[in-house]
């Protein structure tokens, strides 16, 4: 049976024409338009994959610039809040105990400060004590806790940001740090230095604001950003193919998807193609809406970053340069698919209207068969065109038969 059906597949056709003029014709209008067609074809793949790319590259610096204008307000009203307080405060220097209504108020009526609270020098207030801080924490949506904060193991005056603070005397963002009652939420404060009338920095008015918001805030673009793995260190891949980051002018990270990196880790520890952290030091050196290609723990990347206006944050949202790619082939794949569907219709619906074209041909020549065979009688094809086949058919074959009969 198979012998057979091989036989039949492969056996010679008795037809000394076996092909037909319809798919010479049509082959070879199909072959010159795929010559023709190849270079826009190309054209058209390569075009699509540069817009895609650059579409896409526009597209998250867009994200970027989103998430950054979020961030960048809420900063600016802590800022302004810290800055309208300050004065209230100064008034009161005379009345201690109404700076608890004042720090109070300051975290109740902004929904993203955590806590609140006016470090003063030493022995400012004599019946008070050495330290003197009051102090107000959000514990909850609705409970605002007030508390005094200095003491023998809790020694604000010692502490470098408030040494720093009042060397500075300026307002400015601190370095990050951890909550000092539970050494574990993160936080970074605007500090505000508070002024007697003789214009002297007697305290250090400090506004928190937390770092795990920030972290919330810059979520993942791509996939879960809450994954961790095995051994709970950094790696890429439990954040997606993109994300968003925070950083301050050391690197430290202020905000990651991963939070064992946020203020543990620093930006340029991960750069692993760049022994100097070159792309590291570009972004410390804050330069606006710059980009770049690097590799970040053995994986090629995308960082687009911006600084934050009136901090010393920059902002930057990472993607494995492999995502932009697959998505410019895709569209650039899908484009020329389309096209290539096209060119099928083409062939099919092509064939069919030459097959249809050349049928006057194909029946004349079986009617000159018929003819060369003796049969006189054999009938002409009705052809309703007027063209070059119906002249053929009425200068030689008709005049042909025509004779024969007559004879």
């Amino acid at each position: 049976m198979i012998k057979d059906l091989f036989n039949k597949l492969w056996k010679k056709s008795d037809n000394p024409y076996p092909k037909s003029f319809a798919k010479r014709l049509t082959r070879r209008i199909m072959l010159r338009m795929l010559l023709f067609m190849g270079v826009p074809m190309l054209i058209l793949f390569a075009g699509g994959y540069l817009m895609t790319n650059t579409f896409a590259v526009l597209i998250f610096w867009q994200l970027t610039k989103g998430q950054y204008e979020e961030v960048r307000r809420v900063t600016s009203e802590i800022m302004v809040a810290a800055n309208n307080t300050a004065p209230f405060i100064e008034e009161n220097l005379d009345h201690p105990d109404k700076l608890y209504d004042i720090m109070e108020r300051m975290v109740r009526t902004n929904e993203r400060v955590r806590s609140c609270g006016v470090s003063f020098v030493s022995d400012y207030y004599p019946a008070k004590g050495h330290w003197f801080c009051p102090y107000a924490v959000r514990r909850d949506s609705v409970t605002i806790e007030r508390l005094t904060i200095g003491s023998k193991q809790h020694n604000y005056l010692h502490a470098d940001w408030f040494v720093e603070a009042l060397q500075k005397d300026t307002s400015y963002w601190s370095s990050p740090f951890f909550e000092g009652t539970d050494k574990t939420t993160p936080l970074v404060s605007y500090l505000v230095p508070i002024r007697d009338r003789q214009q002297r920095v007697v305290a250090i008015l400090g506004v928190d604001l937390s770092l795990d918001w920030l972290s919330n805030s810059v979520a993942s673009i791509i996939d879960d950003p809450k994954k961790e793995s095995a051994d709970n260190e950094y790696s890429s891949s439990d954040k997606g193919e993109g994300y968003f980051f925070i950083i301050d002018s050391t690197g430290t990270f202020l905000a990651h998807p991963e939070s064992q990196c946020i203020i543990n880790k620093k930006f340029q520890d991960y750069v692993t193609n760049d022994p100097d952290s070159i792309c590291a030091h570009k972004i410390l050196k804050r330069k606006k809406n710059f980009e770049d290609e690097l590799e970040m723990e053995n994986t090629e990347v995308i960082v687009n970053y911006r600084p934050v206006e009136d901090t010393p944050w920059t902002m930057g949202m990472v993607v494995e340069s492999w995502t932009i790619e697959a998505l410019s082939y895709i569209f650039a794949g899908i484009g020329l698919f389309f096209l290539v569907i096209g060119l099928l219709v083409v062939l099919v619906t092509g064939r069919r209207a030459i097959k249809k074209a050349s049928l006057p041909i194909r029946l004349l020549a079986m009617s000159a068969n018929d003819v060369a065979k003796g049969n006189f009688k054999a009938p002409l094809p009705q052809l309703k065109s007027r063209d070059e086949i119906h002249l053929l058919r009425e200068a030689k074959i008709g005049r042909a038969v025509q004779q024969e009969c007559r004879d």
